[in-house]
């Protein structure tokens, strides 16, 4: 997207790709109508990667606090066959 006028303050005239456009909202896959004159779009409908990262590592910390012991069993496991193997 390229900036290229400014109408208000902090209202922007913007030259932006159909491609780029797609990607962004998160239809690059999906089907896109062409856009004319007068279209709107909302950009606030767009892909949110921070709440998706956010979510993906609580639920991560979770599954890690929930299952510590059947973790440190495999690592655990894994070493000693790595210590093991390293003998031979």
């Amino acid at each position: 997207m390229k900036i290229i006028g400014e109408a208000a303050d902090r209202l922007y005239l913007c030259e932006i790709d159909h491609a780029e456009l797609k990607k962004f909202l998160g239809t690059f896959y999906g089907r896109t109508k062409r856009l004319k004159t007068g279209d709107e779009v909302d950009l606030a409908q767009g892909y949110n990667y921070l709440d998706d990262i956010r979510t993906a590592l609580a639920e991560s910390k979770k599954f890690i606090e929930i299952h510590q012991p059947v973790i440190q069993a495999l690592t655990s496991g894994l070493s000693m066959l790595t210590n093991i193997k390293e003998k031979k």
